[in-house]
């Protein structure tokens, strides 16, 4: 589905919250939806470690303790699996500037 820059607009509202219309949550549970498809298509450390980071809000330390490695390899991995999501819904038609 792409995305028209008019409709970014809309989409950031629908992201922090500010939705009080059906058709603004049919958006988020596309948004959602979308996110979700592009996760799955990410290698599978990009995955744990952004399920580790944004889902379970751990710190970069104790994902380091949780994945056994330094904190510096945790933050190069959650940097690259952000970028390799970001591609993922840029494909997607949705716009990078949404989600920096």
């Amino acid at each position: 589905m792409a995305m028209s820059p008019i409709d970014n607009d809309r989409l950031s509202r629908i992201i922090s919250g500010d939705h009080t219309d059906g058709l603004t949550a049919l958006m988020r549970k596309e948004l959602s939806t979308a996110v979700f498809q592009a996760i799955s298509k990410l290698k599978l450390g990009y995955r744990n470690v952004l399920a580790l980071r944004c889902f379970e809000q751990m710190s970069y330390s104790e994902i380091a303790g949780v994945m056994d490695c330094s904190e510096v390899r945790v933050r190069v991995l959650v940097f690259r699996a952000q970028r390799s999501l970001k591609r993922q819904l840029s494909r997607r038609g949705f716009s990078k500037a949404l989600f920096l």
